[in-house]
């Protein structure tokens, strides 16, 4: 592994770190990107528990691809910020080794994570089952996905998001979570850290600007309203929770061809899917519409989709009105989807 000495643009950056929590604790909490909420995070997580090391490709001298580790190798020193080489399946077995013994190991992965599929699904996820409980591997493993905002690190990276989402999801002793704000990206993380088992984080390029307002709660896994309405059920995760919104809004207001309202929920957890709000919700309002954010083509949908939908039409099938659907696009797409299966 490659040894990183802290340049002084990381200890500013740490120093920075330092002031945000201060005026946090004074009670002005700073308004912060994606990207700045992770670090900040993770910055009060070393700095509370010093079993907790991060490992990565460029998470030290470099700061994350995108950001997200900024100010830490400043603040914690080579020991806990640890660049590793380009190896995603080594990083992962390097994680379970230290937590093993007794680490909480923190990795980012890049686009090319596929790579690690086999040390994540053979290995770290079923570590308990195989011991019969006796070990346990309390790793977080965050993974940058999809297309990237323009300004947000590198553009066009090609890294089958959608076969990311799916192929995760599926593996049996994984907790998948994709925060959809920087908001929920610092309470998820907070949950995550505080687990005994492995947590993968899916964090959504497109998302990386956006920016909240930085708190200190743990956030549990379980899927939140951020839109109520009577006539359909909206769910969607990641970057597609703020074009449901919006289109949601949209619709509310009349500007989608009809007046309709929409139950939007944000899953927050790809596995395991929190099913009960949702199929209340369905079951109330007798219609569904997933927005798939990364459809695999044209008139397709993800398996994340696929069994999302199987899984709230099998509990409340015989309340639906109008066939169960998937739409990937803008909040305008969406919106005409919303008042289609209304008007159905």
């Amino acid at each position: 592994m490659a040894s990183s000495r802290p340049q002084p643009d990381s200890l500013a950056q740490a120093r920075r770190l330092e002031a945000r929590e201060q005026a946090l604790a004074a009670g002005r909490p700073a308004q912060l990107s994606y990207a700045e909420a992770v670090a900040q995070t993770l910055y009060a997580a070393m700095r509370d528990d010093p079993s907790v090391v991060l490992l990565g490709e460029s998470v030290g001298r470099l700061g994350g691809v995108f950001g997200t580790t900024a100010g830490l190798l400043g603040a914690f020193g080579d020991e806990r910020v640890i660049d590793t080489p380009i190896s995603e399946a080594g990083v992962v077995g390097l994680a379970l080794g230290l937590a093993l013994g007794g680490k909480r190991p923190v990795v980012e992965l890049t686009g090319t994570a596929a790579n690690a599929f086999e040390q994540l699904g053979l290995e770290l996820a079923t570590l308990s089952t195989r011991s019969k409980g006796e070990f346990r591997a309390p790793v977080v493993v965050r993974i940058p996905y999809g297309p990237a905002p323009q300004g947000a690190g590198p553009a066009g990276t090609m890294d089958g998001g959608e076969l990311m989402e799916s192929m995760l999801s599926a593996i049996s002793g994984l907790t998948v979570l994709c925060p959809a704000s920087p908001e929920a990206a610092q309470g998820l993380l907070r949950h995550a850290l505080k687990g005994q088992d492995p947590v993968v984080l899916l964090e959504p390029r497109r998302v990386l600007m956006d920016v909240g307002a930085l708190h200190t709660d743990a956030r549990k896994p379980r899927a939140v309203k951020r839109a109520e309405g009577e006539h359909i059920t909206v769910l969607s995760w990641g970057a597609g929770v703020a074009a449901a919104v919006e289109a949601a809004e949209a619709c509310a207001a009349g500007r989608a061809g009809a007046v309709c309202t929409a139950d939007v929920f944000d899953l927050q957890s790809l596995s395991p899917l929190d099913l009960d709000p949702l199929t209340e919700s369905v079951r109330r309002t007798g219609r569904v519409l997933v927005v798939d954010d990364l459809s695999p083509g044209p008139g397709r949908t993800s398996a994340v989709a696929e069994r999302l939908l199987g899984a709230v039409t099998e509990s409340a099938f015989l309340y639906l009105e109008s066939p169960p659907r998937a739409v990937t696009g803008d909040a305008a797409r969406i919106a005409a989807a919303i008042v289609a299966s209304v008007q159905f």
